[in-house]
């Protein structure tokens, strides 16, 4: 092991860290990612994934070699279902194992449900520094197509939320390409985000996967005043 870490030291001084939260309230019907169903028949063993998050995230930390940690994502499955304290415990760890750089970007993926929205500041003092919302649809029957469990009026108070408690430190995704979604209903979704969000410019959208001249057309001043 101590080979191993003189040999890649070089190439991995610093590195981020990526943290898979596997567990979900329901499934999705667009995801494909691992993820496991956690409801009131199976619930989630918190001490025991804390403890092997720990566990694994010591390991590969000193067989990488890394010193120094510049970012983390926490992401899933559903994070912000993780208790903060979980989220705690994989910082510290990083401290312990390597340098967490002062200015480390810390993003969570939130679902905008009304309970993990009122996670949302004790996510903040466990050191989440970002989220990444999961809003997905600004209209409601979409969200029912997609199998989500929040609503669009639970989708703009936990923006209202991530606003105070993290200001422009925050993102949105919204699905583009949903089944039945016309040009004219996207823009108005657009629109929407940049309502909910009046921080945001312009350069701040982005189109994944990138449809070059749609994309354009979305993003100019003609469609999105």
């Amino acid at each position: 092991m101590k080979l191993g870490r003189i040999l890649c030291y070089k190439w991995t001084e610093k590195g981020t860290v990526y943290v898979h939260w596997p567990y979900c309230s329901q499934l999705c019907t667009y995801c494909n990612f691992n993820k496991y169903i956690s409801n009131h028949r199976s619930s989630v063993d918190h001490t025991g994934m804390t403890k092997c998050l720990v566990k694994e995230l010591t390991s590969l930390i000193k067989l990488s070699g890394i010193g120094t940690v510049t970012s983390v994502y926490f992401g899933g499955g559903t994070p912000s279902l993780a208790k903060p304290e979980t989220i705690q415990a994989v910082l510290n760890t990083i401290r312990e194992q390597a340098c967490l750089t002062e200015n480390a970007e810390v993003t969570l993926e939130a679902n905008p449900t009304s309970a993990q929205t009122e996670k949302l500041r004790t996510f903040k003092t466990a050191g989440v520094t970002r989220l990444s919302v999961g809003v997905q649809s600004f209209l409601d029957e979409d969200l029912k197509l997609m199998n989500r469990d929040h609503s669009v009026a639970e989708s703009e108070h936990c923006l209202k939320v991530a606003q105070k408690l993290f200001p422009d430190r925050f993102n949105i995704d919204v699905i583009f390409g949903r089944p039945h979604q016309t040009l004219s209903s996207w823009v108005k979704e657009l629109r929407k985000v940049k309502e909910q969000c009046t921080m945001l410019q312009k350069e701040d959208f982005v189109v994944r996967p990138k449809i070059c001249e749609l994309d354009k057309k979305f993003l100019s001043k003609k469609c999105l005043p």
